[in-house]
């Protein structure tokens, strides 16, 4: 999975659409992030696991945590 600069740019625009008081849930950032064919290969269950290891503590996610999450993770 690859997130060039102008993916992240579109991602970023969906995520504050989507986002309540400048977060969405773990699901949601999931959902937003990952096209359909790639959420098969790296399914929620990969996601929450790979949350965990690298920021726990964090539930509902702004930007800067969708980020930190890529930068350490993809």
């Amino acid at each position: 999975m690859e997130f060039s600069e102008e993916r992240k740019a579109e991602l970023q625009k969906e995520f504050d659409k989507q986002a309540v008081d400048g977060k969405l849930s773990r699901k949601q950032v999931h959902e937003l992030l990952f096209k359909p064919e790639e959420r098969k290969e790296y399914g929620l269950r990969d996601f929450e696991e790979d949350m965990d290891a690298t920021n726990k503590e964090v539930e509902d996610m702004t930007w800067a945590d969708v980020v930190k999450f890529l930068d350490d993770n993809m």
